[in-house]
């Protein structure tokens, strides 16, 4: 019966030695379960301000977008009211031209017109 005792004594102390063996591997499961969750969240958050940032930026790139449309569409307005002053100069040059050229003739006819008349009344003086 002692040798019993003793056995199971043994036993006992085996089993003993075994749980508080297992409860440290538990212990050292949880706190390794705990890091792992503290890092899960810490990336769940970083993922979500990722989101949020590259939300942003497309949203900023799509007004940037419609700006570049808009200018693009102002700047062609812009050059077509360019190309028809331009147009208007060189049709209001052509006409200066013609008016100097006119203006040029009624000058020779008047000069023209002089000399006779000069002649005229030389003609009526002599």
């Amino acid at each position: 019966m002692e040798e019993q005792l003793r056995g199971l004594h043994a036993r006992n102390i085996d089993l003993e030695t075994q749980i508080k063996v297992e409860s440290r591997g538990k212990s050292t499961l949880e706190e390794a379960n705990k890091e792992l969750q503290m890092e899960n969240n810490n990336l769940f958050h970083n993922n979500k301000d990722l989101q949020m940032k590259i939300e942003k930026s497309e949203k900023e790139r799509i007004r940037m977008e419609a700006e570049a449309r808009d200018s693009g569409d102002q700047l062609r307005e812009m050059a077509e009211k360019v190309f028809q002053l331009l147009e208007r100069l060189k049709l209001a040059e052509i006409g200066k031209t013609k008016a100097m050229e006119a203006l040029k003739k009624k000058e020779q006819d008047m000069v023209g017109l002089q000399k006779k008349n000069a002649r005229y009344d030389d003609d009526d003086n002599g």
